[in-house]
């Protein structure tokens, strides 16, 4: 019983703190680089990529929609 409240509550702090980092890093970048249209597609395109890179290996299946068979 303990671990099913202290996993979840776990990985929702760490990924509170996290996104703290990342959008205080993300504002840094926007005073030397003050294009937020292009640090949005980067960061859209890492995504893209890292996601498309794990399914090719196959650490998580794919979401399957009624559109992809």
């Amino acid at each position: 019983m303990r671990l099913t409240v202290i996993v979840p509550g776990s990985a929702i702090i760490i990924r509170y703190f996290l996104n703290v980092i990342f959008n205080t890093l993300n504002k840094k970048s926007y005073n030397y680089f003050p294009y937020p249209y292009f640090v949005s597609a980067i960061h859209l395109g890492v995504g893209v990529v890292y996601c498309l890179g794990s399914w090719t290996v196959g650490l998580p299946k794919p979401f399957c929609t009624p559109l992809i068979s």
